[in-house]
């Protein structure tokens, strides 16, 4: 019985007897195992081209300027205003001026994202405020007529 050989102990590198697929040339190796570098190109058998009389040879092409690539974006000055009616709707709906309060909020709404503007919070808090309103209201409407009908008592 035959013991395999000691995995941990540096093992003879396998040779190649030889063989290459058919299809395949030998490579003829150069030092370090690897294929011989190719022959480099030969100059072109052309001038490099000239300049069109009267405008000068194109040279180098300019440096671009410093901050990256691509394009800015357009200016838009209206970009980091407060929208106005985003601010009438949050005084409006402040001082109790519900309907005109939820108009402008909701023309504030639809204009922010477009013009890239701020406000978006003020123009939320004026809907919000208005349902505040809206609730107080009703409450100061039914709670007296509950008083008033209790203390008439229930009559048929």
């Amino acid at each position: 019985m035959s013991y395999p050989q000691d995995p941990y102990q540096p093992q003879p590198e396998w040779q190649d007897p030889g063989y290459t697929a058919p299809h395949q040339p030998a490579l003829q190796s150069s030092p370090g195992g690897y294929p011989p570098n190719p022959a480099p190109y030969a100059p072109a058998a052309y001038p490099p081209p000239q300049a069109y009389a009267g405008y000068p040879s194109a040279g180098p092409y300019p440096q671009q300027p410093y901050g990256g690539y691509g394009y800015q974006a357009p200016y838009n000055p209206k970009a980091g205003t407060t929208n106005g009616f985003a601010i009438a709707g949050f005084v409006l709906c402040l001082l109790g001026g519900s309907l005109l309060g939820v108009v402008f909020a909701i023309v504030a709404l639809s204009q922010i994202p477009k013009n890239q503007q701020k406000g978006q919070g003020l123009a939320i808090a004026a809907l919000v405020i208005t349902a505040v309103w809206i609730v107080i209201g009703f409450t100061a409407g039914i709670i007296p007529a509950f008083i008033e009908g209790f203390s008439q008592g229930y009559s048929s």
